[in-house]
């Protein structure tokens, strides 16, 4: 993943701000995963693993890594469920869900955004990324938000969405995936006064569905691809 680089939105049309800015868009990320980790304790690996999945949240966004100091502030919490190590029985392992906000200034489709992001954290946590980033972590596993469906391209009535490949979405887990409902609030002061997060269970089995993947995601409006 490549490093910060504090001009690198320079020739783009969207950039990155703070969620709670009038002139921002809030992107807002809900995800949950399992970590399997040779440390017993969640608070020595936690905010190495939130800066990769930050780091690849914005990526995913901007198309590269502009520096994030003091714009995004993850929220992660140990959720009580089971979870029993894959690498090594001595290993601890946790459930954890993160929620973190970036701010886009400029246009955006939110609901592209956030599938974006997802798949790109998805994949990273598949094929390795964040246990080479972070030394204490030996596996991680994408839980929720799933089956990843990707949002109608173009916003028109006859586009039907697609989905990335789910075959590997059949095998059980101990934990449901949770869908995300979240509202922005009124603004006060030139500031979001109030963000409301409304999660529900939902059955992976009746939501599995296999579509055609399309072409890149165009805002509709601006004709900008994210």
């Amino acid at each position: 993943m490549p490093t910060s680089v504090s001009g690198c939105l320079s020739t783009s049309t969207i950039a990155l701000g703070t969620a709670a800015d009038e002139s921002s868009t809030p992107v807002a990320l809900d995800i949950s995963y399992s970590v399997e980790a040779n440390n017993s304790f969640v608070e020595d690996f936690e905010d190495e693993l939130m800066d990769e999945l930050i780091r690849t949240a914005v990526f995913a966004i901007f198309g590269c890594n502009p520096d994030t100091t003091g714009k995004v502030a993850p929220n992660t919490e140990e959720i009580d469920a089971t979870c029993d190590p894959t690498v090594d029985i001595e290993n601890e392992c946790f459930v954890m869900q993160t929620t973190f906000i970036i701010g886009v200034e400029g246009p955006v489709n939110t609901d592209v955004a956030a599938y974006e992001v997802y798949k790109a954290i998805r994949e990273s946590m598949a094929n390795g990324t964040y246990t080479e980033a972070v030394p204490d972590i030996v596996f991680l596993e994408f839980l929720s938000p799933l089956p990843l469906i990707a949002p109608p391209s173009g916003g028109g009535e006859n586009n039907s969405p697609d989905s990335v490949d789910n075959s590997d979405l059949k095998r059980d887990v101990d934990v449901s995936p949770w869908t995300i409902g979240f509202a922005v609030g009124s603004v006060m002061g030139g500031f979001v006064s109030v963000l409301v997060w409304a999660r529900s269970r939902r059955s992976r089995q009746n939501r599995m569905a296999r579509l055609e993947e399309t072409t890149p995601w165009v805002n509709p409006e601006s004709e900008t691809v994210i």
